[in-house]
């Protein structure tokens, strides 16, 4: 029994915003807002001019439904859907934010 104790992996701490560090979607934010800017900082860059219109909608899809499961996974899957309703749904929302950081190049 003792032995088996000694393979488990040691409790993390989680850790805290005020830390001098910026936060990742690993620190659990304790607010949608919160959450929601680190997911579009660590997910959503401009694609450039360059990328194919079928590789666009990939990417998008891609990343809606990344958000989705990370936004189910932190407890905000309501907030997420509610937020995203004026742009037609998490796949809309995502295509915006791809836009606006192309626009911001």
């Amino acid at each position: 029994m003792r032995r088996e104790a000694q393979l488990l992996p040691a409790r993390r701490k989680r850790q805290s915003f005020k830390s001098s560090r910026m936060p990742s979607m690993t620190d659990m934010p304790e607010t949608f807002e919160t959450f929601l800017r680190i997911w579009i900082a660590e997910n959503i860059s401009s694609l450039g001019d360059h990328t194919d219109p079928s590789d666009w909608k990939f990417i998008v899809r891609r990343k809606s439904d990344e958000l989705t499961e990370a936004a189910t996974i932190s407890g905000f899957y309501g907030e997420l859907v509610e937020a995203a309703q004026p742009y037609g749904g998490v796949v809309g929302y995502v295509r915006y934010k791809f836009e606006e950081a192309s626009r911001h190049i």
